[in-house]
């Protein structure tokens, strides 16, 4: 632990020495979740017997589920120990294939997450980050080969709006969108309305609209 959250490291357990890290990171208190996998079923189930217990944006940069190779996606849909990470700004996800994780895994194992990086709230352009080229367009944000999806402009809180647009109530949202990642990190000081954690709180209406704050409490 480090200052009170938990340390997580993201890596592709069947790359060299894949395995060995993930046993070693478990052994020590680090949280193991796998990402940018080209991992088979077994190397999946392999991995989570070594320790690995989250998936880093589930669907995104990893083997493809078939129905003859399900691959590590579907481990992770079919296992209930792993938590899945899902990007839901409806650019790296459909909707009908967010609603099939939720189904598969239960509000519990879903952790909503942003994947938003610098260009997050800026229009549509071209930018130059570290010498590399990145085209945004009507919120989607591309690699140079204008082609690639290279991260998310949007916030956690228009995931939010989607899941809302989705059906999800505002109970399973406030699981997937605010407990979770609390959990996930390890803070146990925010998360839920309980006596004693911190009032970090965003209050919104029923559209899920965030509101002026002002909420009458009985």
């Amino acid at each position: 632990e480090s200052g009170g959250m938990l340390k997580i490291v993201s890596l592709a357990p069947e790359t060299e020495n894949g395995f060995e890290t993930v046993k070693y990171c478990a052994e020590n208190g680090i949280t193991v979740s796998m990402a940018h996998t080209d991992a088979t079923f077994e190397q999946a189930e392999k991995a989570h017997s070594l320790g690995a217990t989250r998936l880093t944006h589930t669907y995104n940069g990893m083997r493809p589920f078939t129905h003859r190779d399900p691959g590590v996606l579907g481990y992770a849909l079919t296992t209930p120990e792993i938590q899945c990470e899902l990007i839901c700004d409806l650019y790296h996800v459909s909707s009908a294939a967010i609603k099939v994780a939720v189904k598969c895994k239960g509000t519990d194992n879903i952790t909503m997450i942003s994947d938003s990086g610098v260009f997050a709230g800026l229009g549509d352009g071209e930018y130059v980050v570290d010498g590399r080229v990145r085209y945004v367009k009507d919120g989607l944000c591309l690699a140079d080969d204008k082609k690639t999806i290279a991260g998310s402009t949007k916030t956690l809180y228009d995931g939010v709006k989607n899941m809302f647009s989705l059906g999800f109530s505002p109970a399973e949202i406030a699981v997937m969108a605010s407990l979770n990642p609390a959990r996930a990190c390890g803070d146990t000081t925010r998360g839920s309305l309980d006596t004693g954690k911190r009032a970090d709180i965003v209050v919104l209406d029923k559209t899920g609209t965030i509101t002026d704050g002002k909420m009458t409490v009985t």
